[in-house]
């Protein structure tokens, strides 16, 4: 079996989800998969003086009065009005969430939090938002009560001194919402092939694995990576030193011979303790680097029948060869490969790490007086 294979994460779409429960549990191991506790720290920190290098002027004139602030999540309404929550290709999952109660409780001492919602959560699941609306929404003091409160959906309350809510807001804000939107796009697309590859609805014939890549934002990767996980795909390599993967530019500038290269590449590392990962831009290079010991062929830029009529040739010549397809790939293409693709092992894609595309509106409110 392929170095990939790990248990699925699950979905929380009612037409391919595990239970809520085993959902959650799922969810909340994965946080153990983050860094230290301190080295998130370190990271807020950097963030922190980012944002605030010197004077806070704003701060001396709100004062430290103890205050309530809301998280809400901004639901979209449908070209109908109705909440925009009926399918896959609108799962918002919240994403973050061990991460700022380090920001809240650990880098602002004062500042405490409860979520309202779990890691992993659909917040367009129409059972949560009611769930919400009705436990919180009526005892939340809003600011206002204009017709859009209607649509922000209270996840969490943060209480503390109203100074520090106000420099934490814009920091807490970014985090929750570049998460939030990287998991999302996984869940869509992991939902996508739960629903396409059962035998009942699509037919489609691929049974891999769908992996993100090393295109991270710099600072960022191992949150980044931890929310492709969240949203139920893989994280694939971490770094360039976790595997050997070498490229088209390795290759070339090696004078073009894929065999020589996975060769010094297999007399570096010894002992076989490192995969070997080759570009390759045909069928022949593909041969050609499994011949040589690679241990994962990536078809670079083939669409779905040509990745699929090259998989089948060489898993009947190496069986144990890993087969990963990428280039090209985004939430739009990858239909064609989930229908195509029974002997493609990965399908690996960047634009999961940069979100796709996808905006999770989220504010933060101060909502009550405590003292």
């Amino acid at each position: 079996m392929s170095h990939y294979e790990t248990t699925q994460a699950s979905s929380s779409s009612s037409s391919s989800s595990l239970s809520s429960t085993n959902h959650h549990s799922l969810t909340q191991s994965l946080q153990f998969m983050l860094p230290p506790k301190p080295l998130i720290i370190d990271k807020l920190k950097d963030w922190i003086r980012e944002d605030i290098p010197a004077f806070d002027v704003s701060a001396s004139i709100v004062g430290d009065s103890r205050q309530r602030s809301t998280i809400f999540y901004k639901m979209k309404k449908n070209s109908n009005g109705s909440m925009d929550g009926s399918s896959h290709n609108s799962s918002v999952i919240v994403c973050g969430i061990p991460i700022l109660t380090i920001l809240f409780e650990e880098c602002f001492s004062e500042l405490s939090v409860k979520w309202l919602v779990q890691e992993g959560d659909n917040l367009n699941d129409e059972h949560l938002v009611t769930h919400l609306m009705n436990e919180y929404g009526k005892t939340l003091k809003y600011p206002s009560q204009s017709q859009c409160e209607k649509t922000k959906i209270p996840i969490a309350v943060v209480d503390g001194p109203v100074y520090q809510l106000l420099q934490v807001e814009r920091l807490c804000l970014n985090i929750l919402s570049h998460l939030s939107g990287v998991a999302s796009i996984c869940r869509r697309v992991h939902d996508l092939q739960m629903e396409e590859t059962c035998e009942k609805k699509g037919g489609g014939k691929f049974r891999g694995e769908i992996a993100a890549t090393r295109k991270t934002t710099p600072g960022l990767r191992h949150f980044e990576k931890y929310a492709v996980l969240v949203g139920g795909c893989k994280p694939h390599r971490m770094d360039l030193s976790q595997m050997i993967m070498l490229k088209d530019n390795h290759i070339d500038a090696c004078g073009g011979s894929i065999a020589n290269c996975v060769k010094r590449a297999k007399m570096l590392c010894g002992m076989n303790t490192q995969k070997i990962e080759v570009e390759c831009r045909s069928l022949e290079d593909a041969r050609q680097a499994a011949l040589a010991g690679a241990d994962i062929v990536m078809l670079d830029n083939f669409n779905a029948i040509q990745a699929e009529e090259a998989a089948r040739v060489l898993m009947k010549e190496f069986p144990n060869l890993v087969i990963e397809v990428s280039g090209g790939l985004n939430p739009e293409t990858v239909l064609d490969y989930l229908k195509h693709c029974e002997h493609v092992h990965v399908l690996s894609m960047g634009i999961l790490t940069e979100g796709g595309g996808v905006k999770v509106d989220f504010s933060m409110k101060i909502t009550e007086k405590l003292d």
